[in-house]
């Protein structure tokens, strides 16, 4: 049987484990890594950002992601 797993990844090393531990546990998952900003922590995450600060919290979700694809 196949599952499709979603995993959330922020840049952390506990994100990053979270992938490393679906992929060990669930060998033949399709996974989904998908970047979740907390703005509480993040300050490029604000709502309501201006467009630059936008920008930004989107440049860092693409490289958080391709960050996940390569330990993938």
């Amino acid at each position: 049987m196949s599952y499709d797993v979603l995993v959330p990844v922020d840049g952390s090393d506990r994100g990053f484990a979270g992938l490393e531990y679906c992929l060990a546990s669930f060998p033949d998952a399709s996974p989904t890594a998908l970047f979740v900003a907390d703005p509480a922590h993040d300050h490029t995450a604000t709502v309501g950002s201006s467009e630059p600060t936008a920008e930004r919290a989107q440049e860092r979700g693409e490289q958080v992601l391709e960050r996940a694809t390569d330990r993938a």
